[in-house]
């Protein structure tokens, strides 16, 4: 803990998020073999600012639930529609296990919040989502939502026909798919790069204004993109200058 403790001595930063590879999924999962959970929130739940994020998909949360956090460990919880779970997330525990999960950990004062990500399209889409919506928000109260669209890299779009998944629908969507950005050159790389593969950005916008209205119908919480373009923040009405995505302790100006 010496690199974190110098960074978050008093007056050194106004506040900062510790976050690495066993935060996602890694510390959760396997707590009740790494115990790692217990040494690193409470010795956050110390600091004056700083704050430790967990990332997870698991329901393995019994071990964390008497901690003295007091605050300072934000949960966020990445989810989806039920069906989509229980087709491409093969091993991860089921919707309704993650819900439960949030609730035990909200009802034991941890801030939670919800990542709405990869959302999938399918036929039926909308009314999915709205039960998945209608499901999260009638278990816990998320102070945040960050919501993202199905998205792969150039290289893994190139494989979609031979990734092992469930039935032929990953490699169908995927055709569909094409770049967010324009091409762009970085330095050290002969050819510009595309970055990620996705849906349309008016589909994309489409999505993202739907979910948003649905959430809206419950909930005023702060909602935020993942990885979008200054353009899609501002077709569904969010402010990038106020950007509070699930990873953060407080708003950010990515705006600027």
């Amino acid at each position: 803990m010496a690199q974190p403790e110098k960074r978050f001595k008093a007056g050194s930063c106004e506040a900062a998020v510790f976050e690495n590879e066993l935060t996602r999924d890694g510390q959760t999962a396997l707590e009740h073999l790494t115990r790692a959970a217990r040494e690193f929130i409470p010795w956050f739940g110390k600091t004056g600012n700083g704050y430790l994020f967990m990332l997870t998909k698991s329901d393995n949360v019994d071990a964390i639930l008497d901690l003295p956090h007091n605050g300072h460990t934000n949960i966020a919880w990445s989810t989806n529609n039920k069906e989509v779970s229980q087709k491409f997330e093969i091993g991860a525990p089921g919707f309704k296990r993650r819900l439960d999960a949030a609730y035990k950990v909200q009802q034991a004062g941890y801030p939670v919040r919800i990542r709405l990500d990869p959302i999938i399209l399918f036929d039926g889409w909308q009314p999915a989502y709205f039960d998945t919506i209608q499901k999260i928000f009638g278990k816990v109260s998320p102070e945040r939502i960050t919501l993202g669209t199905l998205r792969f890299e150039k290289g893994f779009n190139y494989m979609r026909n031979s990734i092992f998944t469930t039935g032929p629908e990953l490699a169908s969507i995927l055709e569909t798919m094409q770049p967010m950005f324009p091409q762009k050159a970085f330095t050290g790389f002969q050819r510009p790069k595309s970055g990620k593969y996705s849906f349309s950005d008016d589909k994309r916008a489409e999505i993202f204004r739907y979910i948003i209205g649905q959430v809206r119908k419950f909930s005023d919480c702060k909602i935020a993109l993942c990885k979008e373009s200054a353009d899609l923040w501002s077709r569904v009405g969010l402010e990038l200058s106020r950007c509070s995505c699930v990873c953060q302790p407080d708003y950010v100006d990515m705006a600027r």
